[in-house]
């Protein structure tokens, strides 16, 4: 993975200093592909949460899996904490 100061010094030479892609994937040892999308993208992709979709649901139950207390209703009350 490339650092976000990689990505600005790439985004400095290309569009302030005038060289094109091609010079900069040289320079930088990188593809040409790769400074493309540094071009595109002010940062690096970093991980993004994305929502559930049905499939990661249960089939009956649309608003998620069911409780522990609901599956095993006397296992709670089994239960003893101690400090």
């Amino acid at each position: 993975m490339h650092t976000v100061e990689l990505y600005a010094h790439v985004r400095r030479y290309v569009a302030v200093d005038h060289h094109s892609q091609r010079a900069a994937a040289r320079h930088f040892g990188i593809s040409r592909d790769m400074v493309a999308n540094m071009l595109k993208n002010a940062q690096p992709p970093g991980y993004r949460r994305t929502a559930l979709t049905s499939r990661s649901l249960t089939a009956g139950d649309r608003h998620g899996p069911p409780a522990m207390s609901d599956i095993f209703p006397g296992m709670l009350a089994s239960i003893q904490i101690t400090q």
